[in-house]
C-alpha cells in the first residue's frame, strides 16, 4: 500500500516526486511538507530520510516560525537534501528476500545503533548464504539531552520491538524464523543486559522488555560493519544505491566467519565503559558544584556512583578523597584509551 510494484521485474518502487520551483522561499512548512510525502513503511531509505528529519528538529530547537525565509546556510543544506529525496525515490527494491526457497533454516538479524542526532535498528533475514534487508527504523534523538550509552540502549529497545513484529508477521507464511540475534557496537549496552546487578528505573525498564524477546544471541558487532549506523548519521542517495553493507548485511554474516576487530579484553573494556561514563558525569557535576553553578547534565542515581564501577578496577579503599580518587582513575582511563585496541 501506497508503493509500485512492477510486475515485469518483480520490484517494489517509490512514487516521483515533482519538486517546487527554484525560485519558491524555503520554510519550515515546505520542508515538513517534503519530508513527510516521502511514504517509506519499511524504512528502507532510512538513511537518506533521517537527514532532512534532523533539520526539521533544528528548526523547532531554533523556533523558527512556519512560514519565516531560512537563512542562506539552511538553504543550501535542504537543497542538497531536496536532491536526494528525489533521487532515492528511484530506488529499486527486490521484491523476494530470496531468490529460491530451500528446506534451510532462516535467522532473523537485528543491528542496532545510535548518534548524537538518530538512533534506530535494522533487521535482515538470512538463508542459506543469501541476507537481504526486511524493514529498518529510525528516529531523531530528542531534544533534552540524553547520553549516548542510552540512546544505544534505545536503538537496541527499538530493535527488540522490530524483532517481535517480524516474528508475528511471519508465523502466517511458510518463512519460519529459526534463530534470531541481536547486534550491537555498544558495549555499555551489553554490560547492562547482561548485568545482575540493579539498574536504574529508565534503564532496567529497557532492559527487562529486551530480556523479554528471548533472544537466541545479543553480540557485539563492530561500528564500520554495523549497517545501523548508516540510518543515524545519514548518507547521500547514490551512496546508498551502491551501499552492500545496507542492502545486504556485513559479509562476514553470510561466510560463517565471525565479526572481525573486536577489541581484546572485551569484558574489561565494558565494565571500563560503564565507569567512564559515570566517571565523567561525577566530575562534571563535581566541577559546577564547586563553582558555585547548577548542572545541565542527568544527575547520578544513588545506584549509579561511580564508586561501584571503579571499586572493580581501583582498590578505593586506598584513597581519602573523591578528588584523588578521579584523578587516579582519569589516568588509568587515558592509559587505556591509548592501548585498548593496539596488540
Amino acid at each position: 500500500l501506497g508503493l509500485k510494484w512492477d510486475t515485469a521485474t518483480d520490484q517494489l518502487t517509490f512514487p516521483t516526486y515533482i519538486p517546487p520551483p527554484q525560485s519558491c522561499a524555503v520554510t519550515k512548512r515546505e520542508i515538513l511538507k517534503i519530508t513527510s510525502s516521502l511514504f517509506d513503511p519499511l524504512g528502507l531509505l532510512s538513511p537518506v530520510h533521517i537527514r532532512p528529519k534532523i533539520l526539521l528538529q533544528q528548526l523547532w530547537v531554533d523556533k523558527r516560525s512556519w512560514d519565516e525565509p531560512l537563512s542562506s546556510s539552511f538553504t543550501e543544506s535542504w537543497n542538497v537534501m531536496l536532491e536526494d529525496i528525489c533521487a532515492a525515490r528511484a530506488t529499486q527494491v527486490p521484491r523476494q528476500y530470496f531468490h529460491t526457497y530451500e528446506d534451510a533454516l532462516t535467522e532473523l538479524h537485528i543491528f542496532c545503533d545510535a548518534s548524537e542526532k538518530a538512533y534506530g535498528a535494522a533487521a535482515y533475514l538470512k538463508h542459506n548464504h543469501c541476507l537481504s534487508l526486511v524493514m529498518a527504523k529510525s528516529r531523531v534523538a530528542p531534544v533534552k539531552e540524553i547520553t549516548l550509552p542510552r540512546l544505544e540502549l534505545m536503538a537496541t529497545l527499538i530493535g527488540t520491538r522490530i524483532a517481535r513484529f517480524i516474528t508475528t508477521s511471519l508465523q502466517s507464511t511458510s518463512l519460519c524464523v529459526n534463530k534470531t540475534v541481536l547486534w550491537t557496537d555498544s558495549m555499555i549496552t551489553l554490560h547492562w543486559i547482561t548485568c545482575s546487578k540493579k539498574l536504574p528505573i529508565f534503564i532496567s525498564n529497557r532492559v527487562k522488555e529486551i530480556h523479554e524477546a528471548n533472544f537466541h544471541a545479543i553480540q557485539y558487532c563492530p561500528t564500520n560493519d554495523n549497517p545501523a549506523d548508516l540510518l543515524t548519521r545519514g548518507i547521500r542517495a547514490e551512496q546508498l544505491r551502491k551501499s552492500t553493507l545496507w542492502w545486504n548485511g556485513p559479509a562476514w554474516l553470510t561466510q560463517e566467519d565471525g565479526p572481525t576487530n573486536i577489541p581484546t579484553n572485551f569484558n574489561l573494556l565494558c565494565t571500563l565503559e560503564v565507569c567512564e561514563q559515570a566517571t565523567l558525569e561525577a566530575v562534571t557535576i563535581s566541577l559546577h558544584t564547586n563553582s558555585g553553578t547548577v548542572s545541565t547534565r542527568p544527575s547520578i542515581r544513588s545506584n549509579e556512583h561511580p564508586v561501584s564501577c571503579i571499586s572493580c578496577i581501583i582498590d578505593i579503599t586506598r584513597f581519602s578523597s573523591l578528588d584523588r580518587l578521579l584523578r587516579v582513575t582519569a589516568y588509568v582511563q587515558r592509559f587505556i584509551a591509548q592501548t585498548r585496541y593496539k596488540t
